[in-house]
């Protein structure tokens, strides 16, 4: 275990007051542990285990939490996926609509156009009986006016 670690428990013990050293007017250094009565080092090397667990069961907790932070992470990360193809799916049934729209106006289109067209047959129809009976009827008026000419 590093010194200054050491050192910092120690200092914390003595605030707390963990252990009293009355005998001492001065901070407890690290030279001085030998000094101590048995039962006080005792303590001292019980309370710096006991921290010295503290120190590994957070060490412990914080690569833990760090794991699940990644876990977290990578859940986000397959959600963030999935909006994203949600979103594409909904680009697609947006366009799929749109051509929807657009297929049934070009049907619709198509109807009025073959409606017109067969309106055309029957006009073009009329008008070739209309022109044959022009015709007919400038035939038989050249029979009248033939037979009216003079001679």
């Amino acid at each position: 275990m590093p010194l200054a670690i050491l050192k910092e428990i120690v200092t914390y013990l003595l605030k707390v007051k963990f252990f009293s050293l009355n005998f001492y007017s001065y901070p407890l250094q690290l030279h001085h542990f030998h000094l101590l009565p048995q039962c006080q080092r005792v303590k001292l090397q019980a309370a710096t285990s006991s921290a010295v667990n503290a120190v590994k069961s957070t060490k412990a907790g914080c690569q833990a939490s760090a794991k699940a932070t990644q876990e977290s992470t990578k859940s986000l990360d397959s959600m963030t996926t999935i909006v994203e193809i949600n979103a594409l799916n909904m680009q697609i049934a947006a366009a799929v609509e749109q051509q929807s729209v657009t297929s049934n106006e070009i049907s619709r289109n198509m109807t009025m156009i073959q409606n017109m067209v067969i309106e055309l047959e029957k006009n073009d129809a009329e008008t070739l009986n209309n022109s044959n009976e022009i015709k007919n009827n400038k035939t038989q008026l050249v029979k009248v006016v033939e037979h009216f000419k003079l001679k």
